[in-house]
């Protein structure tokens, strides 16, 4: 009996893989691809040939509903992995191929002239397809686990901020917040007026002295020394 080499084994299992991955990558691109162009050609052929600009915009929609069946099974592969999310995601994907499908048969049958009642009824809401595809990724960006920890995270700090404010508001109406309030203003007083009351923040009133036209008559041209509290330096605010 020879032994059993699962290296070997291993090996032609990688290999078979990748073979199914390649062959399957060709048939899924190849059939976005038929089903583009049958749709792009559907789209173009109901439109009024002098719509050049609506008819490049048209096209430009269904090759991106086409690349939509490609991004979603990317989203489930590397995006997409937590419940809820990854949920959303394959019923979307479900949801694209159906409309992917309906849309190539109703190219198809528009396009040969045999169409049957239904597509015809179909045909006005065909280009729908493109608002599905804008709401599938505008629902799973907000549905996303990072968007709503973040989401979270923002309601906790406005929540912090409103009640941190209310506090204040609350402290202000105290004793201490009172007594706050009156050394505050004491200190914001001499920054406001000078010992003549007029309101001047270029005249020194720590320690300095007035210019001669805001003295006395009697020392009038020489600077003289501010005798009042402004003279008083501000205490330390705490």
């Amino acid at each position: 009996m020879n032994p059993i080499n699962f290296e070997e084994q291993n090996e032609t299992a990688r290999k078979g893989k990748l073979a199914a991955y390649i062959m399957g990558g060709l048939v899924y691109a190849g059939v976005i691809v038929v089903a583009v162009l049958l749709t792009v050609q559907f789209i173009v052929g109901i439109l009024p040939p002098a719509a050049y600009g609506l008819r490049a915009l048209m096209t430009v929609g269904v090759v991106l509903v086409g690349l939509n069946a490609v991004a979603l099974p990317l989203a489930l592969h590397y995006w997409a992995v937590e419940g809820f999310h990854r949920g959303l995601a394959i019923v979307f994907y479900v949801g694209d191929m159906l409309i992917l499908g309906v849309n190539m048969v109703t190219a198809f049958s528009t396009l040969s002239g045999h169409a049957p009642e239904w597509v015809t009824q179909y045909e006005p809401y065909s280009v729908g397809m493109l608002v599905f595809a804008l709401a599938s990724w505008g629902i799973l960006k907000i549905a996303d686990p990072g968007e709503r920890a973040a989401l979270k995270l923002a309601k906790a700090q406005a929540n912090f901020r409103v009640k941190a404010i209310e506090k204040a508001a609350e402290y202000l109406d105290t004793i201490e917040g009172e007594q706050a309030i009156a050394q505050a203003a004491g200190e914001l007083v001499p920054e406001l007026f000078n010992s003549y009351g007029i309101k001047k923040r270029a005249r020194s009133w720590n320690g300095g002295t007035l210019p001669a036209l805001n003295v006395p008559t009697e020392a009038a041209g020489e600077g003289v020394p501010v005798e009042s509290f402004f003279n008083v330096p501000p205490r330390p605010r705490k």
